[in-house]
């Protein structure tokens, strides 16, 4: 089965905002390719390719799959570390205190609790109801995650 890895960091979103670099990444997602067939796809050098592909190296959503030589000619076949990418980042305000994200259903308790806690730290709300809210805790996005729950009377 193919897999999606989430992309974290900041800096690699920021390197994919480029158009380019993220043809060159979905290309390389659906098989891995040669700097001229990329080159010969994308209308473009191989040394523009190749300066592009270095980035993606550096930032380890590329690497050098198969290397076959013909002859005196030495052929790299790049391929994407991933089948798909999700792009996930949370941006916080800058301050000297933490930041908390809380993500599930509304809670009247938290919303005391938060406001008891501002001199020493940020919480921040962000209502998406009870499983999402699991989600976000299970995806990194938030810290504290609220959930309803059934007890055994059925309420």
């Amino acid at each position: 089965m193919k897999r999606v890895e989430a992309i974290h960091s900041f800096e690699n979103i920021r390197l994919l905002t480029d158009t380019h670099r993220m043809e060159i990444l979905q290309l390389l997602m659906a098989a891995p390719a040669t700097l001229t067939y990329l080159a010969r796809t994308m209308k473009q050098s191989p040394a523009w390719i190749r300066h592009h592909i270095i980035t993606l190296e550096a930032a380890n959503l590329v690497q050098v799959s198969e290397i076959r030589k013909t002859g005196k000619v030495t052929e790299k076949f790049y391929r994407a570390n991933a089948d798909a990418l999700f792009l996930q980042e949370i941006i916080l305000p800058k301050t000297k205190n933490p930041t908390v994200i809380f993500s599930g259903s509304h809670d009247l308790a938290l919303e005391g609790i938060s406001e008891h806690l501002e001199r020493h730290v940020n919480i921040l709300s962000m209502p998406v109801g009870s499983l999402d809210g699991l989600v976000n805790l299970r995806q990194g996005l938030c810290q504290i995650s609220g959930s309803h729950l059934l007890d055994a009377s059925g309420e």
